[in-house]
């Protein structure tokens, strides 16, 4: 499904930018379509900017990122957007990701008009009802604003925004940090029936190693921007080769 190749980005800091620093060094992994795949790291390893690159929000440096036939970093905005509903994003922050003066189902609505999905008002709300129930929130939030529902209803509803849509690839940035555990073990439902029953491949970034253990396939562990280890998540996380691994797990215990 997608093959990241050797992926680099540098930022230049200090005065007047004269220091270079890399973030993102020589990484490589490869998604499997149909698997979630597991990219785990502490904060500030850089995760977020290998899925801000996929996702085209940030340039990279030097590599490649295939997709299909296309490489993503030669792509101009047109190219963009003839893909940009195949691949999508769940972030980190669901309150944020809303836009304060818009109601739920306006959020949720907003992608169909985009695409032009429905054909009336009536299949657009028809749309949304069934894509909130899908994730599990009743259509009667719809007429609420994002200050007026939970967290985890938030990122429910961030799930149900994406799958409209339809991907084929979701990235899902820290999608159960910012919630409570009793939240979390929900989500992690979520993102497994979506996973199961629309074989929507995913891209799972996260720093706990026991939400990655449960949801994913396949993991690459990353540190100081460059991957340290990569396998399937049994292999990782049973028989660990790079001493980075062994210490996060040690310290989990």
């Amino acid at each position: 499904m997608l093959e990241v190749q050797n992926l680099c980005k540098n930022y230049r800091t200090g005065f007047l930018g004269q220091k270079q620093v890399r973030a993102v060094n020589d990484v490589s992994f490869s998604i499997e379509e149909g698997e979630i795949f597991g990219l785990f790291g502490q904060s500030g390893c850089g995760k977020t900017t290998v899925s801000k690159i996929i996702m085209g929000l940030l340039p990279a440096s030097s590599g490649k990122i295939i997709y299909g036939d296309k490489d993503l970093l030669s792509l101009n905005k047109k190219g963009w957007k003839s893909i940009r509903r195949e691949i999508q994003m769940v972030y980190q922050h669901p309150q944020m990701s809303f836009n304060p003066r818009s109601t739920v189902f306006e959020a949720c609505a907003e992608p169909l008009r985009i695409y032009g999905l429905a054909k009336n008002r009536q299949q657009e709300r028809e749309m949304v009802e069934q894509m909130l129930c899908e994730v599990g929130v009743s259509p009667d939030q719809m007429k609420k604003f994002p200050h007026e529902i939970s967290g985890g209803q938030a990122q429910r509803i961030s799930f149900a925004r994406t799958l409209a849509l339809q991907p084929r690839l979701l990235i899902l940035d820290e999608p159960t940090s910012m919630l409570d555990i009793s939240v979390q073990a929900q989500i992690l439902q979520t993102v497994r029936k979506i996973n199961r029953e629309k074989g929507i491949t995913m891209l799972f970034i996260s720093h706990d190693l026991d939400v990655v253990h449960a949801i994913c396939n396949h993991v690459a562990v990353m540190e100081n921007g460059q991957i340290a280890e990569a396998g399937s998540v049994e292999q990782v996380f049973e028989n660990p080769k790079h001493p980075y691994t062994l210490k996060l797990l040690e310290a989990r215990l």
